[in-house]
């Protein structure tokens, strides 16, 4: 992760940060991977023309804390905004997973 920050590619540091966070996630430290999470979409979210699968791959885990920690809301929030790039990048099966999210949080 140092290295991608000393490198100045925010993509490429978004990515890293988004599979560090997937690490904490999957090994139950669940407030590292929201951090982990938090810091990849900001990236996303302020860069001029982010690419759009990496930026709704990065939505897409951070729903799955929200949902987890029982932040429907919020959860639903990002599914909305994944799906949105999902269909931008034209991945049905992503659409599809947003949908079924969705229909679940109500």
């Amino acid at each position: 992760m140092t290295l991608s920050r000393e490198e100045g590619d925010i993509f490429l540091l978004a990515h890293t940060v988004r599979h560090l966070g997937d690490l904490h996630r999957h090994a139950d430290r669940l407030s590292e991977a929201d951090r982990c999470y938090s810091e990849a979409l900001t990236l996303y979210r302020t860069s001029v023309s982010p690419p759009w699968l990496d930026f709704a791959n990065a939505l897409r885990p951070a729903a799955l804390l929200k949902e987890r920690l029982g932040d429907n809301g919020g959860a639903r929030v990002l599914w909305c905004e994944a799906q949105t790039f999902y269909q931008t990048a034209g991945v049905q099966q992503g659409v599809d997973e947003c949908v079924k999210h969705l229909a679940r949080l109500g």
